[in-house]
């Protein structure tokens, strides 16, 4: 009886723990920031105070898009309004910035985030979520709050449904940077009866033996060699939709990031170099692959790449040195930068001129 009674609590407890529902993130509007409009159903922009027009930012400064004149900004992370009330020159219009979702699905889905003020200055900001042009929650974040709120939203949307995150100023915009993020999701309930040996085998073919997982065109060539990297042709795993493979990070040994399933990256200087890619799919399972690419030098042309030495002045001049600079806004441009070098009694002093070599 004893054992019979163990065996039955042993199917119930299997029957329990092979069920489970499951919060699936569909979007993070952290890890799916992109300089490209629309990516991921992501919108970033601005409205002016008195209309209620979505205008779309255009421009972009390192890892940022920007409205030209103004302190409207948008990152991965941070949001910053503008204000009739402004400084350094900007022009004093009102500008509630906006990231904005598109809705790709018709659910009831989560909502969760965090709002804080960047710097401990100003007069503060409010933050908003917006549906369908109705305002679903507020918070006016005081100037010192830099600890923030933490937020939690459930709503039903619709298919093509927008979905605004908005930061507007109080007063004035100074020190109105704003980190508010968001990540949105669903309730899935999943059935599994035998446990994944190799759960990365979810992602085929990566990790499975099954060949190569992403194109590099070309795959070699002369600096400065730009190639385009594709992983559009990845397959999904059985039983699943293809579009279960959520996010693509590439990444290369040269400092250059990128994120889709298609990329375009520039290789400036002579050697061989690695590009990895890391695939995530719907289950939150990962993999990273690479490959490489050989870039040669470029071939000097007359008065081009050729160092020189002026015995008059002392000094030692080489032209087009690649340089890599560290933007406002996070990442890394690379620059062409002549230096030269000037003789002292005990040493050399350097100088970066920069794009071009300085005329004798």
């Amino acid at each position: 009886m004893r054992l019979f009674v163990l065996k039955t609590l042993t199917i119930i407890f299997l029957s329990l723990i092979t069920q489970v529902t499951i919060a699936q993130t569909i979007t993070n509007s952290e890890e799916d920031f992109s300089l490209q409009q629309g990516y991921k159903g992501w919108y970033y922009g601005y409205a002016i105070s008195t209309e209620t027009i979505f205008r779309q930012m255009t421009d972009t400064y390192g890892q940022a898009w920007i409205v030209s004149g103004y302190w409207t900004t948008l990152t991965s992370t941070l949001a910053h309004p503008n204000s009739t009330v402004t400084s350094n020159g900007r022009q004093p219009v009102d500008h509630r910035v906006i990231r904005k979702w598109k809705s790709s699905i018709t659910d009831t889905i989560n909502i969760s985030g965090k709002v804080a003020k960047d710097k401990i200055c100003g007069d503060g900001v409010i933050a908003s979520v917006v549906v369908r042009g109705t305002e679903i929650w507020s918070h006016s974040l005081a100037a010192e709050d830099s600890t923030g709120t933490n937020y939690s939203l459930s709503v039903s949307l619709q298919q093509g449904d927008d979905l605004d995150f908005i930061i507007a100023p109080k007063s004035t915009d100074l020190c109105d940077g704003t980190i508010f993020t968001a990540i949105i999701s669903n309730n899935s309930t999943s059935t599994s009866t035998t446990p994944s040996t190799n759960p990365v085998c979810l992602l085929q073919p990566i990790g499975c033996g099954a060949g190569a997982t992403f194109t590099v065109t070309p795959s070699s060539g002369t600096a400065p060699l730009t190639v385009q990297l594709n992983a559009s042709l990845v397959n999904a795993p059985s039983g699943l939709s293809a579009g279960s493979i959520k996010d693509y990070q590439w990444t290369t040994t040269t400092g250059q990031t990128a994120s889709g399933s298609t990329a375009f990256m520039t290789f400036t200087l002579p050697g061989t170099h690695t590009i990895n890619l890391t695939i995530t799919d719907s289950q939150g399972y990962a993999s990273t692959v690479q490959k490489t690419i050989s870039v040669t030098g470029t071939s000097a042309s007359a008065g081009e790449c050729v160092a020189t030495f002026s015995p008059t002045t002392g000094k030692l001049s080489i032209p087009n040195v690649a340089v890599p600079v560290m933007q406002p806004f996070g990442g890394i441009q690379t620059l062409n930068y002549s230096v030269e070098m000037q003789q002292q009694p005990n040493s050399f002093t350097f100088d970066l001129l920069p794009n071009s070599v300085k005329p004798r």
